[in-house]
């Protein structure tokens, strides 16, 4: 399956969109043949209209024959941006309104959460206490919320945004050991990943089978843009190749964030366009590249 991230909808309806803005972007991903969408909830205050429109945007997505590969909880990543939201203890109740939301799309499984990039502070306090107590509260943190998730009948991932406490895939791994976790994946940001100076084509066999979505975006160098599979620095053919060879089955899911509304429908048709290609050279059965 090619889908879509959040990107998409808020490309067309700024990340204040709404439910029903939602449903309005589901008939131009049919038109351009995709076949998965991500579902997400940008901002808290918005939870309540998730909760009551679910269901018509389910229905929706049957018509259209589009399926709901994740739904990113992107507002908690406000809860892991500090010290003293870490410290709250919050985001319990709405992890498990997200819960109820996710119960609305039956072929939904995976609920993601973002951990955002790590407010210091007072940078004369940016000591090694004060990492180690972030960390363990972080990891707290997350083993609370995968428990709510999973006590649902579905699965957490989440997805490492450069600087947060979580630098990269080896502190994921490390955290994932350091709270004796083996169900809680990895949602596989190509453009996060490629920011952090990550080894991007061995991602997929380092975090084989805890790969549970991806966003795929491409970036320059340093990062910082949401561009078009091919149109930025990333090595697609390798990172594609890897991720199907360490068994991903998986939507694969574009993220290209647009400065405005009337260059998504083109971007979106290139990128898909690009990843087909990409794959059909991928020989099938063992993900490597055809002779």
């Amino acid at each position: 399956m090619i889908g879509v991230s959040p990107a998409y909808f808020f490309s067309r309806f700024t990340t204040d969109f709404c439910v029903g803005q939602y449903i309005q972007g589901l008939q131009l991903l049919s038109e351009m043949g995709f076949d998965s969408y991500q579902l997400e909830v940008f901002d808290a205050a918005r939870l309540d209209e998730w909760r009551t429109g679910a269901a018509g945007l389910a229905a929706r997505a049957e018509e259209l024959g589009l399926v709901e590969s994740q739904f990113v909880a992107h507002f908690l990543m406000e809860r892991t941006r500090s010290l003293e939201a870490l410290s709250s203890h919050g985001g319990d109740d709405e992890v498990a309104q997200v819960v109820e939301i996710v119960h609305a799309f039956a072929r939904c499984k995976t609920v993601t959460i973002p951990i955002g990039p790590f407010e210091y502070g007072d940078p004369g306090k940016r000591d090694r206490e004060l990492y180690a107590t972030a960390w363990a509260l972080l990891g707290e943190r997350i083993a609370g919320w995968a428990s709510i998730i999973e006590s649902g009948g579905l699965r957490m991932a989440v997805e490492i945004v450069p600087s947060s406490i979580l630098p990269n895939t080896d502190g994921f791994m490390r955290m994932m050991d350091w709270i004796s976790n083996t169900t809680i994946g990895y949602n596989f940001d190509t453009g996060h990943a490629w920011s952090s100076r990550e080894p991007i084509t061995l991602i997929p066999s380092k975090l084989r089978g805890r790969i549970y979505g991806t966003h795929l975006k491409d970036t320059p160098i340093g990062g910082g843009l949401a561009l078009v599979p091919g149109e930025g620095t990333i090595p697609w053919p390798g990172v594609l190749e890897e991720l199907l060879a360490s068994g991903y089955d998986g939507s694969l899911d574009l993220e290209i964030v647009c400065a405005r509304r009337e260059e998504v429908e083109s971007a979106y048709r290139r990128a898909k366009q690009y990843v087909e290609d990409v794959v059909r050279n991928i020989t099938p059965d063992t993900g490597r590249k055809r002779a």
